[in-house]
């Protein structure tokens, strides 16, 4: 008769779990890597960048994107002023 119980992952399994079956497919990762699906079937990283830069959305269909913010071009509305104390 066959034996029914749970998959130890640890012992159980071995080589990179595919994303298909709930995996990323990726084999390493570095402090501040951000996982993002870059198709329909596929998960990619985006490495992490220096600091003072910020996420950006590339976009639908686009991958994230670490960069500056552009006050000219990034901003809407207007920019309050700082309240500052001497």
């Amino acid at each position: 008769p066959p034996s029914y119980g749970k998959v130890n992952l640890i012992t159980s399994i071995t080589g990179i779990l595919p994303v298909a079956n709930g995996g990323t497919n990726l084999t390493t990762y570095t402090t501040g890597d951000l996982i993002y699906a870059s198709g329909a079937t596929t998960l990619s990283k985006l490495a992490d960048i220096a600091t003072t830069n910020v996420l950006l959305s590339g976009g639908v269909g686009v991958p994230p994107l670490y960069s500056k913010v552009v006050l000219t071009t990034m901003i809407s509305n207007i920019l309050p002023v700082r309240n500052s104390e001497a």
